[in-house]
């Protein structure tokens, strides 16, 4: 079965806040249920990682997190090193959560949030996630 793709996009943070409306206590504000909540690395300590992580010297390439759940994390790595990313989640709500928190990590000049994606899917799968990656850039008129 083909994973569900979603795009970080406005019609993915509007369908993110009809399900769960944004957690407006934490700056940048995110979508999280109140189970994502409790297992959700924190904002600043998604950005110390991701910092440190920009200190080295990265080939290019794409930021890979095969169980992203919030999709904190990947926004954080996406942000600092200004790489697309591809999330996966088991979970469809939550994985378009995740897309939608992406969204909101970007600014309007960030390349790599055209790139990324959110998939509903078994991460353990790899060659199904990656399959379902190229065909939704492919669907989206983004060439390899």
């Amino acid at each position: 079965m083909a994973p569900a793709v979603f795009t970080p996009n406005e019609q993915q943070v509007a369908q993110a806040e009809s399900l769960v409306p944004r957690v407006t206590e934490e700056d940048p504000s995110f979508h999280l249920t109140n189970s994502m909540r409790r297992f959700a690395t924190p904002w600043a300590i998604c950005c110390l990682r991701a910092t440190e992580l920009g200190l080295r010297d990265l080939p290019p390439g794409v930021v890979l997190d095969p169980a992203c759940g919030s999709g904190l994390p990947l926004a954080a790595y996406c942000s600092e090193l200004n790489k697309p990313g591809i999330g996966v989640e088991l979970d469809e709500e939550v994985a378009q959560l995740a897309a939608a928190n992406l969204s909101h990590t970007a600014d309007s000049e960030a390349g790599w949030l055209g790139l990324s994606r959110v998939l509903a899917t078994d991460g353990l799968d790899a060659d199904n996630c990656m399959r379902a990656f190229w065909a939704a850039l492919a669907e989206a008129g983004i060439a390899a």
